[in-house]
Order: C-alpha cells, then sequence, then structure tokens
C-alpha cells in the first residue's frame, strides 16, 4: 500500500514540475505594510495549533487585511466537528485526485485568488499544499525552510522542526513586518 501511495506521489511531483514552468506570475516583494490580500496554508493536527492560525488570521483583519486561509483536515469525519469560517476553506482526502492534486470547489477557488503574500505553515512535506504554492501565482510565497522547496518559496524562514507552530508564525510575522521592499 505504501508502495502504490509513494508511487502516485511520484507521478503527482512529476506532473506538477511540468505544470510548474507552465505557471506565470508576477514576484514582487511585499512586507505587512504593502500587502492587502494574504493567505495561509496549513495542515490541521490539532485544535491549539489551529486556535494560533485562527488568531493571526483576526489579527491581521483588524489591520484591514483580506485573509483566506486553506487547511487540510487529514479525515473527512473532521468537517463536521470543526468551526466553519468564512475565511478558511477546507480540504480533506475525498478533495484528492489520484496523484494528490487536490481539485474541488474550494481548493480551485484558493488557487485562482490574487494573494499579495501566500504563507506555508507546514512542518512537514505535504505535497497536496506543495502543489497549491505552487500553482498559486501569488506575488510572494513565504515557507518554513526546506531546501527542497525552494523553487516554490520565494522566501524561506527557518525554525527548528522541534519548534511549535506559534513560534513559526512569530517569525514570519516579525519578517514580513521589517521586511523593505525594493
Amino acid at each position: 500500500m505504501e508502495f502504490l501511495k509513494n508511487f502516485r506521489v511520484r507521478v503527482g511531483r512529476f506532473l506538477l514540475n511540468r505544470q510548474n514552468g507552465k505557471v506565470q506570475r508576477k514576484k514582487r516583494v511585499h512586507n505587512l505594510n504593502t500587502a492587502n490580500n494574504i493567505g495561509f496554508v496549513y495542515v490541521y493536527k490539532n485544535e491549539d495549533e489551529f486556535r494560533i492560525v485562527e488568531d493571526i488570521i483576526s489579527e491581521l483583519r483588524t489591520d484591514l487585511k483580506n485573509v483566506k486561509a486553506l487547511v487540510y483536515l487529514p479525515y473527512d469525519k473532521l468537517k463536521d466537528y470543526v468551526p466553519q469560517k468564512l475565511s478558511i476553506d477546507y480540504i480533506s482526502p475525498a478533495d484528492l485526485n489520484w496523484v494528490y492534486h487536490p481539485g474541488k470547489k474550494y481548493s480551485n477557488e484558493f488557487v485562482r485568488s490574487k494573494f499579495d503574500v501566500l504563507i506555508d505553515l507546514n512542518f512537514s512535506d505535504f505535497f497536496p499544499l506543495d502543489y497549491v504554492m505552487t500553482v498559486t501565482k501569488a506575488d510572494f510565497k513565504v515557507g518554513l525552510y526546506d531546501e527542497k522547496k525552494a523553487s516554490i518559496y520565494d522566501l524561506m524562514i527557518k525554525v527548528s522542526k522541534e519548534e511549535r507552530i506559534e513560534l513559526a508564525v512569530k517569525e514570519i510575522m516579525d519578517f514580513l513586518k521589517l521586511l523593505q521592499p525594493a
């Protein structure tokens, strides 16, 4: 079973790499002052981490930013228990095609959205959200440091994998406040 899953991911990555060269976007550095539309991608792990993501979304909204998030729920049944938010769209295993590309309504809408800054909050390698980060035409893509994702991100922030998401969010937000676009 694991062999089949790995094969499907390899085929998905191959197809994504072919598509990656066709994604045309205008790369532009943004900080929190110049960004009006901000997106997040995240894999739901537990309620505590999810509240941290919700808090940063709320904080950015008080600064009059348009914020959207695409959250991957590992189990379909979690959709019934996780509170539905206007700014947060959820995808689950049922929303992935055979090669793990998200392709349902919410993920397609998210990919078509115009983001000034798109932030990946995943500590682990998770292909479906790598797909979203790659094909989205965001001006400035930010993620946690991972050599394998250098072609996806415009900026990577190095945070120890032992650290919690709380520190990662703080580091990314602090850096985006200090960053001076050219």
